[in-house]
């Protein structure tokens, strides 16, 4: 039998009174692409905040390939091969892009002593370079982060992130702040370089089109647990999820706990979550984790709605519509 890459076995966490997250379980298979939807305080972020390594949960454990890292610091769960990006992109503004690259894979550098000798160096600059290529954003390597797009800014962020590697990567909202227009050039070029590298990745979105396209699972979570869990066509036309999170009967639903044998889940049809304001204590009003290990602390760099320019001469697979395998 193959050890999922991913498992969470009864996940609870409390903010005081507030049960942020209740009985979890999760497995993941390895190259997958799995989108986790719900309305705000449903306890996305805070899951994603228990797997990285940012919060230790209340109760339960998290495997990550067979082993146990429950509670385990996110710089040590970043060198065994975990990385997570942040809904506001964490760079550097009034640095280049490629400066912003560079600083991210000089903090690989060991000993730590290295990271300043190595900046200047030309092969470090040469990676970085590499890295911006590989998400399409090279185009952009001389430009302060400060006049470029969110979209481009959120792909350099999550480059940033997965500088060493990462077998597995959390994403929060990898299209928040992005423009309708660029929402799929952004999740194509994540999902082509993804799928290139077999790389397995969990999601939070609130765009139902886009988990729709490109996640190869859907896990819908509401009030801290999961209601459903399946195939997107599956977990769109559940009973719950259609009524909580898309807000709208689905002709062809399905009774609830026929779509996956897991329960939990709240979300929204278009972007935007559904619901009433986060409780004290959910994913919305948690104070914001420090940034993984393997990217640098920098200022959250915010924007809403600017064009994704094209990489010249970089074709966007167009067909990508799986996300990672």
């Amino acid at each position: 039998m193959t050890v999922p890459i991913l498992e969470c076995r009864g996940i609870a966490k409390s903010f005081g009174g507030f049960a942020a997250a209740s009985g979890i379980d999760l497995a993941v298979e390895e190259g997958a692409m799995v989108g986790v939807i719900g309305s705000n305080g449903a306890g996305k972020t805070t899951l994603l905040n228990i797997v990285s390594g940012h919060l230790k949960p209340s109760k339960g454990k998290v495997f990550f390939r067979g082993e146990d890292v429950t509670g385990m610091p996110s710089r040590r769960l970043a060198r065994r091969g975990i990385a997570r990006s942040f809904q506001v992109p964490q760079l550097f503004a009034s640095a280049t892009a490629l400066d912003n690259m560079m600083m991210a894979l000089s903090l690989l550098a060991r000993p730590r002593g290295e990271i300043l000798s190595r900046f200047g160096d030309r092969a470090l600059e040469a990676e970085a370079h590499a890295a911006l290529v590989e998400y399409g954003i090279d185009d952009t390597a001389t430009s302060l982060v400060s006049e470029l797009p969110q979209g481009t800014r959120k792909l350099l962020d999550i480059a940033m992130a997965t500088a060493a590697e990462p077998s597995l990567v959390l994403l929060d909202e990898p299209t928040s702040g992005v423009s309708n227009e660029e929402k799929n050039e952004v999740m194509e070029r994540l999902a082509a370089r993804f799928r290139a590298h077999g790389t397995t990745v969990v999601f939070i979105e609130h765009d139902m089109d886009i988990v729709e396209r490109y996640a190869t699972r859907v896990v819908a979570l509401t009030d801290g647990t999961v209601i459903a869990d399946g195939t997107p066509q599956e977990v769109f036309a559940h009973d719950q999820v259609a009524r909580v999170i898309i807000g709208a009967p689905v002709p062809g639903r399905v009774t609830e706990g026929a779509s996956g044998g897991a329960s939990g889940g709240a979300m929204t049809a278009s972007g935007g979550a559904a619901g009433s304001p986060p409780s004290p204590g959910s994913a919305a009003n948690e104070p914001s984790p420090t940034r993984a290990a393997g990217a640098p602390a920098a200022q959250p760099v915010s924007g809403g709605g600017d064009a994704l320019t094209p990489s010249p001469g970089r074709a966007v697979n167009a067909n990508a519509s799986g996300g990672a395998s």
